[in-house]
């Protein structure tokens, strides 16, 4: 089961928020948005009323769906922004290759390339040179490979785009138009709680909360030697 099997782009929903998650009602005579994109990660959502759009990285998704006694009734698909892990190779693979990470820590790792793998180019398994088994995607110049394991997702491979050895160099050519979705990275990075120096596009609540703590300690540093 996918998000793209349960959510059509055009389709009509309702929208439900709470303060953590938020649901989505697919069968509904009083929607509220309409679904502009879906991913398995998240969704895009814009409201009928004001056309603002907004994206949902944790929420749960209700639908009718038929049993074996030829009924309906509702079931109910989580989508939750996980982090993925990253191996100890694909980790060094990281720091030492892709500008701005030499100093970058596991954790603050594991969110950036969350971020990444999502606004990504997926590519295809024939694509794939030596990782036959696993799923690819393009950022910009980095090629990323990650491994379905029993505990999850798992990175476990990072390789600047010129000198990758893990894409088929019949394909390589068809990447260097990649584009980046800005609004999605940056709301990524704030969902994912990234710091800021790690954001080339900060959302405007990112940039104001920043101003606010900038300020805020401005004001403390003026007040102290005032005494």
């Amino acid at each position: 089961m996918s998000v793209k099997e349960v959510l059509g782009i055009g389709q009509k929903v309702y929208l439900h928020n709470t303060s953590g998650i938020s649901t989505i009602e697919v069968d509904t005579l009083a929607p509220t948005h309409t679904v502009l994109n879906t991913h398995d990660s998240y969704v895009l959502l814009e409201d009928l009323k004001t056309g603002a759009t907004t994206y949902l990285f944790n929420f749960d998704i209700v639908y009718l769906a038929p049993n074996y006694s030829e009924n309906y009734h509702f079931n109910t698909y989580k989508v939750r922004l996980d982090l993925l892990e990253i191996s100890s190779r694909a980790f060094e693979e990281y720091c030492r290759d892709v500008n701005d990470n030499q100093d970058v820590t596991m954790d603050v790792a594991r969110r950036k390339l969350t971020r990444n793998v999502i606004c990504a180019k997926k590519l295809h398994q024939r694509e794939l040179d030596k990782e036959k088994n696993n799923t690819g995607y393009q950022y910009g110049n980095m090629f990323i490979v990650v491994s379905e394991k029993k505990t999850g997702k798992v990175v476990t491979r990072i390789t600047n785009h010129k000198k990758n050895d893990l894409v088929d160099s019949r394909y390589k050519k068809q990447y260097r138009n990649w584009s980046l979705d800005q609004r999605l990275y940056s709301e990524l990075s704030a969902a994912l709680g990234i710091p800021s120096k790690h954001n080339k596009y900060q959302s405007k609540s990112v940039v104001e909360e920043d101003k606010v703590e900038e300020n805020g300690f401005v004001h403390r540093v003026f007040n102290f030697f005032k005494k």
